[in-house]
């Protein structure tokens, strides 16, 4: 399905062109380009010329807004699955054989994603971006992703660029340099080429007529002239024609080397991006984690915040990772986190846990439930509600605390 708006029409018929070149049929495929009132060029034209009633086109009564118009190409839709595809977007040859494969491998999946390729207005490639979550999280729903998912995701970012420098190694760079070379030569020689004389006079009426003999010389030497000029002429033309294909391969081979530079400059950009933020947020974030851990688990120190976000304790030279904590040790680890995350970014006015003091020893219990008691921060994180059975601890953090209230929950009899 393909919004657009006063799409340019060379960019409509290159969206057009991509899809159209991998179409499996009717029967597989609802190609519609659903306009919303455009008022510049004629795109229903440009659907009709380029998809010889193939494709569908739907024309809007009135402009009804991007978002109305996106929905206008879901409730249209007549698959199983959605692909919304602006009309200045392309797709790569195998985008839908392998989108078909990739889903039918995994039924349960409810949506596909995949990364994106950045060009420029002439279709030159300007950047990829990685697939997003791969550092982590779900680009969805932002939940954290397995770790076995996160290995999928970087094992096939490396396999693409194994690939593209497996291709940038195949290619020859010598031959079409040296081509190239060998037409400038050519051409050299053909504008050095001395030009025809003078066409050759009329024959003289008076003068005596040839013989036979020498005029079957003169004839001869004529083919023989016209026959090395043909040839001379034949191979000109092949020349040109290998120096012609010379230039394409070395514009090949100089476009791969600009995409290889492109995608060294993202790579190098996204790693002092993420620098930037371990430097600015991972790190402070970590100190805060392990003094409020100390003040909960005197007993239990040496907790850490990877630059990935995972959480380890230190015990000795030995590393024990989150999966090893105790139930109790990893719902203090998820409060803390939560708690000193919204702290510093949060605009909403509350956060809510549920029952996080039930599975705790009593020491950790009560040191947690005064955390979450002193977590209140003014102006932009001022209520923590807490859902418990710990009636007496809460009268207790009650009478001490101040703004510490007690609100009793009962079903209702009525």
């Amino acid at each position: 399905m393909i919004p657009i708006y006063n799409c340019r029409e060379d960019y409509l018929r290159e969206t057009l062109r991509s899809v159209l070149c991998q179409d499996p049929g009717i029967a597989d495929m609802q190609i519609e380009v659903i306009d919303n009132c455009s008022t510049i060029g004629d795109p229903e034209v440009v659907v009709r010329e380029m998809g010889g009633g193939r494709i569908e086109y739907h024309r809007q009564p009135a402009n009804v807004g991007i978002i109305e118009n996106f929905n206008a190409c879901i409730n249209r839709a007549r698959g199983q699955w959605v692909h919304i595809l602006h009309g200045d977007d392309t797709v790569r040859s195998d985008f839908y054989s392998r989108a078909r494969s990739g889903i039918a491998a995994h039924p349960e999946v409810g949506a596909a994603l995949c990364r994106t390729i950045y060009m420029d207005e002439d279709s030159q490639w300007t950047g990829l971006a990685e697939l997003e979550g791969a550092e982590g999280s779900c680009p969805v729903c932002r939940r954290p992703l397995d770790v076995a998912d996160v290995e999928v995701a970087r094992a096939s970012h490396e396999r693409d660029l194994a690939a593209l420098e497996a291709e940038l190694a195949s290619l020859d760079e010598a031959g079409p340099v040296r081509l190239v070379g060998e037409l400038r030569q050519l051409r050299h020689r053909l504008t050095n080429e001395p030009l025809p004389g003078e066409p050759p006079p009329p024959p003289d009426a008076d003068a005596p007529p040839a013989s036979e003999a020498e005029a079957m010389e003169r004839f001869e030497a004529a083919v023989a002239t016209a026959a090395e000029r043909r040839a001379i002429l034949a191979e000109a033309r092949r020349r040109r024609e290998v120096g012609e294909s010379a230039r394409v391969e070395l514009e090949t081979v100089t476009g791969a080397f600009e995409r290889t530079a492109t995608l060294e400059a993202a790579a190098a950009a996204l790693d002092a991006a993420r620098q930037r933020i371990l430097n600015e947020s991972v790190e402070p974030l970590e100190e805060l984690l392990a003094d409020n851990w100390h003040n909960l688990f005197v007993d239990r120190p040496g907790v850490g915040l990877d630059g990935d976000g995972s959480v380890s304790r230190r015990i000795g030279s030995e590393l024990l990772h989150y999966e090893q904590f105790s139930d109790g040790e990893k719902m203090v680890t998820q409060l803390l986190l939560r708690v000193l995350v919204l702290r510093a970014t949060t605009r909403l006015g509350f956060f809510w846990v549920d029952e996080p003091l039930e599975h705790l020893d009593p020491d950790a219990r009560r040191a947690l439930a005064v955390l979450l008691a002193q977590a209140p921060e003014e102006p932009s994180f001022r209520q923590v509600l807490v859902t418990t059975y710990e009636e007496p601890l809460i009268r207790r953090l009650r009478g001490s605390i101040p703004n510490t209230h007690l609100i009793y929950v009962r079903p209702s009899t009525g």
